[in-house]
């Protein structure tokens, strides 16, 4: 298995860099701080507040944003004219309703493909045009043409069956753009034995009406019908909330427009309730729309009745646009659904790439801090929260609270500053106004920080020549560092060794006395590592060659060196041994006191020889 260093959580952002023009590095220092742009997998934008800072920007005007979230619950992106998102409450539907007994959505941009939601019914006929203008979710039916209309099988087994009905409501959005003289909403109608008998919802003379034709047997066996009508006007090109509700046990048929109601009836009379009762052999279908110009929205068909008031265990429309306060009269509490949207751990990333070893080695940036501010909108008794939490170290996107506490920002627009981290998340909360008709808006957020950039990768990394005789050892040099905080405490170099190129198995970090890899080895040890044409220069030109190894570093790698590695440092894992008959690849690294590393180091090639050869 391929050596890789530990990740608790993916990085979901990628980091493309651009130095400020003109920059240089003067040896010994940090080269100038770069500006990035964190890519959210949508488009963050590139937004620095000073030469060395950072930004990072989600939903600006004319930019998608908002593209590395983890969870949407209850909120949903919203794309604006302009290309732009917000995050905003998602409308409220009837989708996963224990009530439904037929649901059409009507969000299918192909209107062949409208499927009841509740999947009991099939669609004989699905003929109308999609309409993003929809009252819930992302679409709505628009009828405008004569052969528009929804035609719905109607099955013995299903509702309304071959015996009595039961409770039902019949619900639905419209938003009429013309009248005919009579406009058939809804149809479940038959002419059996000489009658007409069914139940018809239509608009005639700008009222609503209700009409159950012979529908109803009283105890001896006659029919009657029932006929409601609105007091209240219809009006066109505004969206409306129609029901209609029947009551079985008291025979009460009730007629809601926008969740008041408008009239009741009574079937009954002095011998008792009637029942309702569709005939034995009736099989037409359910018609939607036939006559009717307009669209219409969350189509529903419930076992439950509807009862006027808000009261414990009565059942309500749903004639809000987001999800409202309820409230408990018994303890006098409201609660009221809250919408999250939560974002993936998010990680800066350099662009640059270890020659030859694919992800094996990523190099992140540590932000030294970070200011972090969002923009939200906020109408009248809608509640936004906004929080956000980081860390130096890897976390899941769903880490408890109790692990890694969320902060939350007071009021949008302002600041909040972040300590020294290398991950970031956030996330927001949203609840609508008590009567459910407005949302809040998150429009954006940034996070302006200052990265820790990694310190320069080690180089001329080569294998001493002339020491081959060593018994499964090799001998590796290569230039130090010109980062300071390499060389101070916490800071070191990192040697990667495998089997293949770019692959590789073990990571070695101390030296031989058990200390972080920095400076290489001892003067006296390093007498006894000098080749034959060292030897001779030490004799004849001492100063020639200090001068040589001047800012070098030399270490012997042994398997005496790996066994204390690995007894040593048990996070990494176990680490091979150096075989004869056998060739190694290596690479270093330099990392500073922060525990950010560089890119590696050129690859060499060590070939082990067989003992005694």
């Amino acid at each position: 298995m391929s050596f890789r260093r530990p990740r608790r959580a993916p990085a979901t952002a990628s980091l493309a860099i651009a130095k400020t023009a003109g920059s240089t590095a003067a040896p010994g220092t940090r080269p100038p701080l770069l500006t990035a742009a964190l890519l959210l997998a949508g488009g963050l934008l590139i937004m620095p507040a000073h030469v060395g800072a950072e930004r990072i920007d989600a939903g600006r005007a004319g930019e998608k944003g908002f593209a590395t979230i983890a969870s949407l619950q209850g909120t949903e992106l919203f794309a604006a004219q302009d290309a732009s998102q917000d995050i905003r409450l998602r409308t409220i539907s009837y989708h996963g309703d224990r009530s439904n007994l037929m649901y059409l959505d009507f969000d299918q941009e192909v209107p062949e493909l409208l499927r009841d939601q509740a999947g009991r019914y099939r669609i004989g006929e699905a003929n109308y045009i999609f309409n993003a203008d929809a009252r819930h979710g992302r679409g709505a039916a628009l009828f405008n043409r004569l052969e528009n209309r929804v035609v719905i099988r109607s099955p013995e087994e299903l509702w309304p069956g071959t015996g009595p009905s039961g409770d039902f409501t019949i619900e639905m959005w419209l938003k009429p753009i013309y009248f005919y003289r009579k406009n058939i909403i809804f149809r479940k109608l038959n002419m059996l034995e000489g009658k007409r008998r069914g139940l018809q919802i239509f608009v005639e003379d700008d009222r609503l009406y209700v009409h159950g034709e012979n529908l109803f047997e009283d105890a001896r066996g006659q029919l009657h019908s029932l006929r409601l009508g609105s007091r209240t006007a219809v009006r066109t090109q505004e969206w409306m909330h129609l029901s209609v509700s029947f009551e079985a046990s008291k025979g009460l048929m009730r007629l809601f427009l926008n969740g008041e109601e408008e009239t009741v009836a009574a079937a009954a009379d002095k011998s008792g309730v009637w029942q309702m009762v569709f005939h034995p052999l009736d099989r037409s279908p359910i018609v939607l729309a036939e006559t009717y110009a307009g669209a219409l929205d969350e189509f529903r068909i419930a076992r439950d009745a509807l009862r006027p008031g808000d009261r414990p265990g009565q059942a309500t429309a749903n004639t809000t646009t987001y999800a409202p306060l309820r409230l408990d009269y018994q303890t006098m509490r409201g609660e009221q659904r809250v919408g999250t949207v939560v974002s993936e751990v998010l990680r800066p990333k350099s662009d640059a790439r270890p020659g030859g070893v694919g992800d094996m080695h990523p190099a992140g940036f540590t932000a030294r801090s970070g200011r972090v501010s969002y923009r939200a909108s906020e109408p009248a008794g809608t509640i936004l929260n906004f929080y956000v939490r980081a860390s130096k170290q890897p976390f899941a996107k769903d880490t408890s609270e109790r692990e890694l506490p969320w902060r939350r920002l007071s009021q949008s627009g302002e600041t909040y500053t972040l300590p020294m981290f290398s991950y970031f998340q956030w996330r927001a909360e949203l609840q609508a106004d008590p009567t459910g008709a407005h949302t809040p808006v998150l429009h954006d957020l940034s996070l302006d920080f200052v990265p820790l950039t990694p310190p320069p990768a080690p180089g001329k990394l080569k294998l001493v020549p002339g020491l081959e005789h060593l018994r499964r050892a090799a001998v590796l040099e290569w230039d130090q560092s010109p980062d300071s905080q390499v060389q101070a405490a916490g800071g070191g170099y990192y040697i990667y060794y495998g089997l293949r190129p770019g692959e590789y198995l073990g990571r070695l970090s101390m030296n031989a006395a058990g200390q972080p890899i920095q400076k290489g080895l001892s003067p006296e040890r390093l007498a006894t590592l000098m080749n034959a044409e060292e030897r001779l220069l030490e004799r004849s030109r001492p100063e020639q060659l200090r001068r040589s190894l001047r800012n070098r570093l030399r270490i012997l790698i042994d398997n005496s060196l790996i066994q204390k590695n690995t007894s040593l440092n048990t996070a990494e894992p176990r680490l091979p041994f150096l075989h004869p008959n056998r060739v190694y690849y290596f690479a270093v690294s330099a990392y500073d006191a922060e525990g950010t590393e560089s890119k590696l180091s050129n690859e060499v090639i060590v070939t082990i020889r067989p003992d005694g050869s």
